[in-house]
Parts: structure tokens; C-alpha cells; sequence
């Protein structure tokens, strides 16, 4: 059996859940850049989310013509953070 593959906004959500339920026991003996980071969460959480809401609305409204390369410059750079976040650790 073979699965869809994600789309866009499937990434990009994943990406924002990850954060958003993430816990962060090193927080508090965390150096100054984690702690900058962590404290970002949220923030970059919204924008994710954001994006994914965008990268969905596109790809209904274009149906099978939907490629990235419809999704604005912001829209693609938060793709590109959600994939790095969502890769699998080797």
C-alpha cells in the first residue's frame, strides 16, 4: 500500500505541531542561542502555520496545477525550515 505524499501545507503544519508540542527539559542550562531559539517557538510556530493555510488555499484553488513554484518567496523560505525540522535523524 502506498500513501499520498504530503503536500506543502502538510509539511508545514508538521512542522508547526513539532514545535508547538515540543518540550524543552535543557532550556534552562541552555546557552544564550538555544534559549533565543526556544524562546522563538511560538512565534515561528505561527508563521508556519500561517503558510501552510496559504499553501493549502493555493493548492485548492489550482487543483492539479499546483506546483511550489506557486507559493510566494516567504511562503517557500518557511517550507524550507519545515523541511529541514521534519527531516528524519540519521
Amino acid at each position: 500500500m502506498t500513501t499520498a505524499p504530503f503536500t506543502p501545507a502538510d509539511e508545514l503544519r508538521a512542522a508547526a505541531d513539532m514545535l508547538r508540542n515540543a518540550i524543552y527539559p535543557g532550556a534552562f542550562f541552555a546557552d544564550r542561542t538555544v534559549a533565543a531559539l526556544v524562546r522563538a517557538h511560538d512565534p515561528i510556530a505561527t508563521w508556519l502555520e500561517r503558510h501552510a493555510g496559504i499553501a493549502a488555499e493555493l493548492q485548492e484553488q489550482l487543483g492539479d496545477g499546483f506546483t511550489e513554484d506557486a507559493l510566494d518567496e516567504d511562503a517557500r523560505d518557511a517550507l524550507t525550515v519545515a523541511r529541514a525540522m521534519n527531516q528524519e535523524e540519521a
